[in-house]
Parts: C-alpha cells; structure tokens; sequence
C-alpha cells in the first residue's frame, strides 16, 4: 500500500489536541493533588477559584510535589522552545528587511529578539532561585500558542520570499522571451534579404563534411607557408628560438623540443589570416560586395594563381597582399630576400617558386 503524507496543518491540529489533552490531564492531577497536600504544605495555594494551581519549588519534596515539580518543569521547557521559534521567527523577518532595506521591519525584530531574550534570562533567573511560580497548564497552552504563532510567522516569510523569487525569475523570463523575440525578427529578417540577394542557394547544399575539408586543407597550406617560412629564417641565419617566443609574445617560452617551435610560427600565421574575420570586408577600405562575391563565384572554377595574375587589381588581389603585410613585415622581407620587391609581386604572380620556397631568392643580398 502507498504510504499516505500527512498535510502539515493536519499534523499541527494533531499536536494542539495532544497539548490541549496534556494540559487537561495535567490540571486534573494537580486538582487532585492539590485537594490533598494542601493542609501539608503552606507554601502552595489556589490562585484562581476555577482550580488553577501555582506551584512553588520551595515547597517540601514529597511522593505528590514530584509530579508538581515534573509539570512546572515541563512548562518551562515549553516556555524555552516558544522563546527560541520567536526569535528563529525574529531573525528571519530581519534578514528579510535587509533586501530591500527596511528600517522599520528591522526595528521591530531587533525589538522582539531583545524581549525575548529578557524573558528568557528572567526564566534562567527565577529557575536557578527556584522561584518559578507559574500555572503548569496556562503556561503550556500560552507557550504552545506563542510557537505556533512563530512558525506561521517564519512561513509566512518563507512564503514572501517564494513568490519575490518567483517574480524575479518570471522577470527574467520576460526579458528572456523579448530577447528571443528580437533575436528571431533580426533572423528573419536577414534570411529575406540573404534570400532576395541569392546568397542561401550557394549554402544550401553545405554539411559538416565540407567544413572537414576545407579546414583540412587550411591546416595543410598553413604548414606548408609555415615550412617554407622557417626555411628561409634558417637560410637567413634566424634565432628560430626567439623568434618562435616572439610570435607567441612570450619570451620566456620553452620549447620541449626543437620540432614544437612550428606550432608557434603556425599559431602566428593562422592568427594573422583570421584577424577582422568577422568583418563584412575583412577591414579592407572600399570594398563592393556584389563585386566581390562575383569574384567568388569565379574563383571556384580557376586555379587562385591564374586568377592573380589576370585580374591583378581584384578585391582577392588587394586581400592577398593585405595578408602578406600582416605576416611578413619589412624587416622580415628584407632580411629574407635583401629588398623589398617580394610584396610589389604578391596579388600579381605566383607566391611559390617551383621548388617550393618561397621567390625572389636570386634578389637575396650576399
């Protein structure tokens, strides 16, 4: 069978009428007792006509005053634990005036914790003088009553502080909702104008298999330049050391092996050849699009070199040659070939000689 879980305001009746009948059984004995130690015992009396006892523990210890003793006790106890759910209750109601700041609602907790605080010193007090003149009944009612009011209290707050994060959240979820609302409208309305200018067919036929290879053979040509690139420091009598520290920017770089020194060189020029990637012209200055992606489409059927050398003045030409003077500076220029006449051929004529190096070697000062 499934275990069936009680409803919490079920559970604090049930503990109301477990008190209620505590107290009642509590004020029967002390009625009965009372009726019979009363011409023993001087110090106890009838405060009330209605039978409510006062108990006293100066009183002669006897077989009757232990259970008098056991329920004063007891509604000590009963008074302590009132005492600490109002000042849980207390300090949770001020940690709630600090967000947002309430000078008010601080206030009144920091009063309710320092009154029962007081209350709960004066207990300790007349416990430890052993003059705790109290009703065992009235103060267990009164003590339950108190604590059930802390606790509401304390769920009341609990509940607050629910539903401020729940509106928060519903908040963000708003602004959420506008954002992808804003998000979408700027999609769609760059799909209409990718659309009207036929750009979307020359990708609709694109996977992930196709970006393997192109990124395959950026990888491929990169080594390549790389290679011929270190090459022609070697020939050039390089420091291949510190200049692989100074492409990454770090001098103090420690290389494990010879061989790693390329993956610093190839980290350089792949940060060049994709620096302004996100920009339409790749911050080239005058660019036409609609010339540009004429350029493209005709770039896909010719060889690039072929494509360079009859259309030097080309928008690929200009980016080739922008390229160049990012990886390749003068001094670099200079001190491979001994001039600077490489960069006037590049966009023009092929950038690889027949062996591989790079051209212009026959330039190369002795």
């Amino acid at each position: 069978m499934e275990t069936l879980k009680k409803n919490p305001s079920v559970r604090r009746k049930s503990k109301l009428a477990r008190t209620f009948q505590k107290v009642c059984s509590l004020r029967t004995t002390s009625t009965k007792v009372s009726s019979m130690s009363k011409p023993h015992n001087p110090n106890f009396y009838d405060e009330d006509d209605d039978g409510d006892s006062v108990f006293d523990l100066k009183s002669p210890s006897s077989s009757r005053s232990g259970e008098r003793r056991r329920a004063v006790l007891e509604a000590v106890v009963a008074k302590i634990f009132a005492s600490t759910t109002s000042i849980k209750a207390a300090y949770v109601e001020l940690q709630m005036a600090q967000h947002p700041y309430d000078n008010a609602a601080i206030q009144a907790a920091d009063t309710a914790v320092v009154e029962e605080l007081k209350a709960l010193s004066e207990l300790k007090q007349s416990f430890l003088r052993k003059e705790l003149n109290l009703s065992p009944q009235v103060a267990i009612m009164l003590a339950e009553i108190q604590e059930q009011q802390s606790l509401m209290r304390t769920y009341d707050i609990t509940i607050k502080k629910l539903e401020s994060e729940v509106t928060e959240k519903q908040s963000r979820i708003d602004s959420l909702k506008t954002n992808l609302e804003g998000s979408s409208s700027f999609n769609k309305s760059l799909e209409k104008k990718l659309t009207a200018s036929g750009s979307v067919s020359l990708f609709l036929n694109l996977n992930l298999s196709h970006f393997v290879q192109i990124l395959g053979f950026t990888l491929r040509s990169v080594r390549a330049f790389v290679k011929s690139l270190v090459k022609e420091m070697e020939s050039a009598r390089w420091d291949l050391d510190a200049a692989a520290s100074a492409a990454v920017r770090n001098a103090s770089t420690i290389f494990a092996r010879p061989s790693h020194r390329c993956f610093a060189f190839e980290s350089f020029v792949c940060g060049k050849m994709l620096e302004n990637f996100e920009s339409r012209s790749f911050s080239l200055p005058k660019v036409d699009e609609k010339r540009s992606r004429e350029e493209y489409f005709n770039l896909r059927s010719v060889d690039p070199i072929q494509y360079l050398t009859r259309n030097p003045g080309s928008s690929f030409a200009r980016f080739v040659l922008h390229k160049y003077l990012s990886v390749i500076d003068a001094k670099m220029e200079c001190s491979f070939f001994g001039n600077l006449n490489q960069r006037k051929l590049v966009g023009r004529l092929p950038c690889k000689s027949s062996d591989g190096r790079l051209p212009c070697k026959s330039s190369r000062k002795n």
